[in-house]
């Protein structure tokens, strides 16, 4: 099932491992859909964001471009689970106080639209904020 060179990385590869184990061993797949550098206004239906009141991300791709173009075509895909590797961009967005109610409504819109309730394993990566050009600070 894994290889040393296991895409879509080794996070993914680990979760594909352990619902293969639990499975009794039934074959699955493993979907990446992602883009980086994004914001979860991007991954989120306009319901899900009108849930928290949040703000266009100025000089981004549209809210829910990525939720319309990624993530609904799989509706009609059974899965059991999702990895959330994302928020960093968010630090810095219009509301980032509004990060734990985006994220809440997201969930539970996408286990909504799929029809059933699933893994939704949040991964964040640090926070950090460009104050200038050559140095990072935490957020």
């Amino acid at each position: 099932l894994l290889t040393k060179d296991c895409e879509p990385g080794p996070l993914c590869c680990f979760f594909g491992k352990e619902l293969y184990d639990q499975d009794n061993n039934v074959p699955i797949g493993l979907i990446s859909s992602n883009w980086g550098g994004t914001y979860i206004e991007n991954w989120s239906s306009t319901e899900a964001l009108a849930a928290c009141d949040s703000l266009p991300v100025p000089g981004t791709i549209n809210n829910s471009v990525l939720y319309n173009a990624m993530i609904v075509p799989f509706f009609k895909t059974a899965i059991t689970g999702v990895i959330w590797y994302q928020g960093e961009g968010n630090v810095v967005a219009p509301k980032p106080s509004l990060y734990d109610c985006q994220q809440q409504a997201m969930i539970n819109d996408w286990r909504a639209s799929w029809g059933y309730d699933f893994a939704f394993i949040i991964t964040q990566l640090a926070p950090w904020i460009m104050t200038d050009r050559l140095s990072l600070t935490a957020a």
